[in-house]
């Protein structure tokens, strides 16, 4: 994305921490079953599809359970 002045906006990043990780969850959840193809999550657009290979992840990171 560009900013007003044309130039490129910075990327965002999430640092998950477990308490995070559960939100985003909750939050892919609540896409999933609303039938949605993205979402928002901390100001960033979330595609459902990305966040269930992210949710297996942060599972192998001892983030989630």
């Amino acid at each position: 994305m560009n900013n007003h002045r044309g130039e490129p906006e910075p990327s965002k990043q999430i640092i998950f921490t477990p308490e995070i990780a559960k939100e985003f969850k909750v939050a892919y959840n609540l896409a999933l079953s609303d039938g949605k193809d993205s979402f928002v999550f901390k100001d960033c657009v979330i595609l459902v599809s990305y966040a269930k290979y992210l949710i297996e992840y942060l599972k192998t990171r001892g983030l989630l359970t």
